[in-house]
């Protein structure tokens, strides 16, 4: 797999995760760890591809402050997500 496929990949499964937690969040009887979960997921996703289109390497991690932080060094707009993702 080339690195665009990984990417798409990538952006691809994030996209998921994120529908599935858009739509548990939905049901009145919705499960929150699973929301946070699909969450949680979808953000490592996501900042992953975009630290790999960069260049950037990172480390293996789930940390999403780490990443949200590596991002931000990229494009200070990421900035604006520290630390608001220590709950996930």
């Amino acid at each position: 797999m080339n690195r665009d496929e990984y990417m798409r990949n990538w952006l691809k499964l994030a996209y998921s995760d994120f529908i599935v937690a858009k739509r548990e969040i939905g049901h009145e009887d919705a499960v929150l760890e699973a929301v946070c979960f699909h969450l949680q997921q979808s953000v490592e996703k996501y900042s992953k591809t975009y630290l790999t289109a960069a260049g950037e390497k990172h480390e293996k991690t789930h940390n999403l402050t780490y990443l949200i932080n590596k991002c931000a060094e990229l494009d200070n707009e990421f900035s604006y997500f520290s630390g608001k993702f220590d709950l996930l």
